[in-house]
């Protein structure tokens, strides 16, 4: 998993009013570290993933996903909102503040769902998700998420 998320994909401090906002970000900086080379098609394939079902989970999380042909190369953005996201329908009714994008470029769908399946079982325990919200520095993040914390 460690190949396709790095510290510098990590975003912490952000605001967004909804949703809307929060998916032109991740669009944008896909672009800006060069996983994707089409803002607008990006931010469409997260649109049209989260229109089958909200991808937010519980305890303020999303994972939303894109699949594209924009996406050069898979990877993983983490991007935490410095007020929740109101918008994001979710399991427990919580607003999203903690988003785990996954960028996968089109015809590599088993990556993507190992990736899920990785990403997920991180946060399946209540404690790793207490522990990603207390986490304050990219480096306690990436240790939460890839399972690399120090005991």
């Amino acid at each position: 998993m460690t190949d396709i998320f790095d510290r510098h994909y990590i975003f912490l401090n952000e605001d967004f009013k909804d949703r809307e906002e929060a998916f032109v970000f991740i669009a944008k900086q896909a672009v800006a570290l060069g996983f994707a080379d089409d803002q607008a098609a990006v931010k469409a394939a997260l649109d049209q993933r989260e229109a089958e079902a909200s991808t937010g989970l519980q305890d303020g999380i999303a994972i939303p996903h894109a699949i594209t042909t924009s996406i050069k190369q898979p990877s993983v953005l983490f991007v935490r909102s410095a007020h929740g996201i109101p918008d994001w329908e979710t399991m427990d009714d919580q607003a999203v503040t903690q988003i785990i994008a996954m960028l996968v470029p089109k015809g590599s769908s088993q990556q993507h769902l190992q990736t899920l399946a990785d990403f997920s079982a991180a946060l399946i325990e209540e404690k790793e998700r207490q522990e990603l919200a207390a986490s304050t520095t990219p480096d306690e993040v990436y240790a939460v998420l890839t399972g690399q914390k120090q005991n």
